[in-house]
């Protein structure tokens, strides 16, 4: 079942703006997708270039299910678009691209707090014929269950994957809290042109089985290069099915890190030392461990040697829209800037939309990622300085160029508010406080009478 079901040659839909919600599901059997797609065995009845963006969609069992008909005889659905979203509470995948050509998944937040089956999949794409690009997007996970999966691909037909190229570039994998054979990222069967560049992939937690990157297959034509990946729940950077696999990946550049023992599987287990012998196509790899600023937040806090890479001409700007150096980018999703600039409130923001009798919602955007700081008073009552707005522990992380929504509750009806802010970057930058346009909240809405409350003169 899905919540909003797409069918019948609906070409050129676009979903924006909306929130889909529906309680999260691990029943793969009636559990819903909440955005799904559906195309007859037949010719020409393709939903082409869906749009679904600015959307929250929150729970089920998938959230979006983009695709057409799987029939290799019939022309291939093409043209998805699946932008700016958040995925939260799904039961099984966030998103899952099948039997689609030429799409882009970019600029999408996933989160999983766990509560999932056992096989939850963040982002799931069965590749197809044309080109695709994902990039941009976070995922975050948190207690994972036992084959979670940050990014799984795969194929049906490497012949058909021979017609474009498929980049992903940009993303950021974050897991926590690992107690099983969690993997970030995993490719089965070969990939034909596909490239993967400037991806950051961070494990936490304690299982000797997990592993950062998995290959059951090869990547002809392809590239893997300028990644960071790194495993601190003591299983492998790589586990590589087979040494013939292995022989026709290309590697360069990748900042690489275990808190494990065994640096790669590939047959069985190799050091550091060892992978470089066996691995004949990996050129510029480093193991060295990865600081960041943040533990929600992948971007590095030190350059170490994460500059040593040559650049990739599809990858001009980084996560967060800086321009990549054109000379040695930074190794990962992020460019490594030492900062002294304080960020400031986007133009326009912050922003009220909902506003009710005891509640409103608040759009925010910064300049620079870090944390917003804020309190909400009567506009009669005094301005509050650092320590008062720091005191009131509300605050918000803010990831630069992307809007985020605070719900702000327990406020008087008919009364008129002020939000102040304070900004501080992941290099602990304070901005100056600022003050909001005021709002009003509206009066209590008046209680329905009902007709067993009606009374006559007859009857009283």
């Amino acid at each position: 079942p899905g919540i909003l079901f797409i069918r019948n040659s609906s070409r050129h839909d676009k979903v924006e703006n909306c929130v889909i919600r529906s309680p999260q599901s691990t029943d793969q059997g009636k559990g819903s997708t909440q955005v799904y797609m559906y195309s007859k065995n037949e010719a020409n009845r393709n939903s082409d270039y869906f749009t679904l963006k600015d959307c929250l969609i929150d729970g089920g069992l998938i959230g979006v299910n983009l695709g057409g008909t799987a029939y290799v005889s019939l022309p291939v659905q093409e043209g998805g678009h699946i932008a700016g979203n958040t995925f939260v509470r799904q039961g099984s995948k966030a998103i899952y691209v099948s039997a689609e050509r030429d799409f882009v998944i970019e600029n999408n937040t996933v989160i999983s707090e766990g509560g999932t089956t056992n096989s939850f999949w963040a982002i799931d794409i069965n590749m197809s014929r044309g080109d695709c690009e994902v990039r941009n997007n976070t995922v975050t996970m948190r207690n994972p269950v036992s084959s979670a999966h940050g990014l799984y691909l795969r194929c049906n037909s490497e012949d058909s994957m021979k017609e474009g190229r498929h980049r992903y570039y940009n993303n950021e994998i974050n897991i926590s809290g690992i107690n099983s054979a969690v993997t970030g990222m995993r490719f089965n069967n070969n990939l034909p042109n596909t490239e993967f560049a400037h991806n950051t992939v961070r494990l936490r937690g304690e299982n000797a089985n997990s592993n950062g990157i998995y290959f059951s297959g090869t990547l002809p034509g392809g590239l893997f290069a300028n990644n960071i990946v790194q495993n601190e729940a003591g299983g492998t950077v790589y586990n590589v099915n087979r040494q013939t696999y292995l022989d026709h990946i290309a590697m360069r550049d990748n900042i690489c890190h275990t808190t494990g023992s065994d640096f790669a599987y590939v047959g069985g287990s190799l050091s550091f030392d060892e992978w470089k012998e066996a691995a004949a196509n990996d050129s510029g790899t480093v193991s060295e461990p990865t600081t960041f600023l943040s533990d929600n937040i992948l971007e590095p806090a030190d350059e170490g040697s994460l500059k040593i890479c040559i650049p990739v001409g599809f990858v001009d700007t980084d996560l967060n829209g800086t321009k990549r150096d054109n000379v040695h980018p930074t190794a990962g999703a992020y460019e490594y800037t030492l900062s002294t600039i304080a960020p400031a409130m986007a133009e326009g923001f912050p922003r009220f939309k909902s506003v009710a009798h005891n509640s409103a919602v608040m759009e925010t955007a910064s300049t620079l990622t870090g944390t917003l700081h804020y309190c909400v008073l009567r506009t009669d009552e005094d301005a509050p300085d650092a320590e008062m707005i720091m005191n009131e522990d509300l605050h918000e992380e803010l990831r630069k160029g992307r809007t985020a929504s605070i719900t702000l509750a327990g406020l008087r009806p008919n009364t008129e508010y002020a939000v102040y802010c304070l900004l501080t970057s992941l290099r602990g930058i304070n901005s100056e406080i600022t003050r909001s346009v005021p709002f009003t909240t509206t009066y209590i809405p008046p209680t329905p009478a009902t007709f067993e409350e009606a009374r006559t003169e007859d009857n009283r």
